[in-house]
């Protein structure tokens, strides 16, 4: 018998018209960073998320030096926690252990070493630049990061207002081999106008590589200024994509090429 409204709405089923897509950056592990403080909040997080037609979502833990240090081992402890907790609670999302590195020099050795967690284990690093520039050592990190084999991914690169302001870097950026998650939340306006003019420019020119939530609560969007349900952002970004509604094809198809390691 299918379910009532009351017994969807308790799980967090989408809507039969919500799109489907992979959240690429959510702090959906509690305990790890500043994300989410408990279980029932990450479990609060899930099901926002699944609302908002998301059917996968990468666990990304922050990794920055001297704040927080997760482990590979430890984010996949908490992953499989997590998805044993989802099935308790009928609730049909699928969880990819990630993490996002704060760029620092030495990022590729510790790569190199094994110490951080790519998306999937397929080798791509989910990685954060500083919030006003991009810098000195960034190239040179870079360069070493891909010399050690690894995909960069940047993420929310619309945040940064070094890049946005000079679009020669963004380019070289591309040229490196680096490829651009934007968050929903900044189509939406919720990191500010400057912020949602670039993220509008990247998807406009075709960009834009991945989507992520990067929530870090199980609140809705409205009470926790950025949370997991980005219905109306999808919305906003298939109109201004030149590809329309095919454009989260084209993104899910490419999620599915990075986590079988072959983008």
């Amino acid at each position: 018998m299918p379910a009532t409204s009351s017994e969807a709405e308790t799980r967090g089923d989408p809507p039969a018209d919500r799109f489907r897509y992979t959240d690429l950056h959510c702090h959906i592990l509690p305990g790890m960073d500043d994300g989410v403080s408990s279980w029932d909040e990450a479990i609060a997080l899930a099901k926002n998320a699944v609302k908002s037609g998301a059917f996968r979502v990468v666990a990304t833990p922050h990794v920055m030096r001297g704040v927080y240090a997760p482990r590979p081992g430890d984010i996949k402890e908490k992953v499989l926690e997590l998805k044993s907790r989802l099935r308790d609670s009928g609730i049909s999302l699928a969880v990819t252990p990630g993490s996002e590195v704060y760029l620092a020099s030495g990022t590729a050795r510790e790569y190199r070493a094994g110490k951080l967690q790519t998306i999937g284990d397929a080798g791509y690093l989910l990685v954060e630049l500083p919030p006003l520039r991009l810098p000195a050592y960034a190239r040179s990190e870079l360069n070493a990061l891909r010399a050690a084999g690894a995909g960069v991914i940047l993420a929310h690169p619309e945040r940064n207002r070094g890049l946005c302001r000079n679009l020669k870097v963004l380019t070289e950026l591309l040229d490196y081999g680096v490829l651009f998650q934007i968050n929903a939340g900044s189509l939406t306006g919720a990191f500010g106008k400057e912020a949602q003019g670039c993220a509008e420019f990247l998807v406009r020119e075709g960009l834009v590589h991945f989507i992520g939530s990067d929530a870090h609560s199980g609140l809705p969007a409205g009470v926790s200024g950025v949370g997991a349900d980005i219905s109306e952002a999808l919305e906003r970004l298939v109109r201004l994509s030149p590809s329309g509604s095919a454009f989260l094809d084209q993104v899910e198809a490419r999620v599915m090429r990075l986590l079988s390691g072959k983008l």
